[in-house]
């Protein structure tokens, strides 16, 4: 009389037969996977010459960076990574940006907003696993802009006869096409000096019955020069949250402090031209608190 296969141990050889084909398609799947991550940095890979291939981080704003390619060779955006850290950490962690797609043409700059935290950091930009370069950058919910028009949310502080070369009024004159408009500003007063509770931007001039507002110089804000200006106003800036901290100093300097809010620039120390952060190499820059 033959004997066949008890039905407890089918049951148990099908059960080992199963976890076999798991497996084997685990392993299937995983090395499928792996292969087409592989072909596709291979890919990458051989598309970029990384020995030619250089960003380099031409300018730090809020919340965005400039990043000029000077390689020899297209980068595909797919093939950048950002990273960020605490200043007093090294542990980085990536960070996305936009756009995040298209291309940085040989020679060609392009500006990248970052998904980061309000907070001061530590940036290093990265081609594959190549580093570019890196820096210091600051994200604040303060912002400031010169531009024809400002935004609901924003505040006008002066106006400008233009971008650069320019002279500034008050906000009430009317006169000038451009604005510098700010965020996060609840008030702004125009006066001889600052109050400790405000912040100083920047001196205007004046004449000797302190009422005309249009047509006006620039000056250092807190100028002890004994050039400066006789008949002035000084523009005095309350925030609705936090505080800034400002100093006047080149956009290299500025960034290097960790002061990377820019605002305006100014052609000298008094009597001067007034325009945006490019105009001048004296940058009135800040850092939010």
């Amino acid at each position: 009389m033959r004997k066949g296969v008890t039905p407890v141990i089918a049951s148990i050889m099908l059960v080992a037969i199963a976890v076999s084909l798991a497996i084997l398609l685990y392993y299937g799947i995983t090395s499928i996977l792996s292969e087409t991550t592989t072909r596709t940095t291979s890919m990458l890979e051989r598309e970029l010459d990384l020995a030619i291939t250089n960003l380099k981080i031409i300018d730090f704003g809020n919340c965005k960076i400039m990043v000029l390619n000077t390689g020899g060779t297209d980068v595909p955006l797919e093939s950048v990574y950002i990273y960020r850290a605490d200043v007093d950490s090294e542990i980085f962690k990536e960070v996305s940006f936009s756009p995040s797609k298209g291309i940085i043409n040989k020679y060609e700059s392009l500006e990248m907003d970052l998904d980061i935290p309000p907070g001061y950091y530590k940036l290093i930009l990265k081609v594959l696993d190549k580093t570019m370069d890196y820096g210091f950058i600051t994200c604040s919910p303060f912002f400031c802009d010169i531009k024809p028009d400002c935004e609901g949310n924003e505040t006008q502080i002066i106006a400008l006869s233009g971008t650069t070369n320019a002279r500034a009024e008050l906000p009430t004159e009317g006169n000038y096409n451009y604005k510098l408009c700010c965020s996060k500003i609840s008030s702004v007063s125009y006066l001889s000096a600052c109050p400790p509770s405000l912040t100083g931007f920047v001196t205007l001039s004046t004449n000797s019955t302190n009422d005309l507002n249009t047509n006006a110089r620039a000056e250092k804000y807190n100028y002890t020069g004994s050039n400066g200006f006789d008949y002035k106003k000084s523009v005095c800036v309350n925030f609705t949250e936090g505080n800034l901290e400002c100093i006047y100093d080149t956009k290299s300097n500025c960034n290097a402090k960790g002061y990377s809010i820019y605002l305006f620039s100014i052609s000298g120390e008094t009597n001067a031209r007034i325009g945006n952060e490019l105009a001048y190499p004296l940058v009135f820059c800040c850092k939010y608190g």
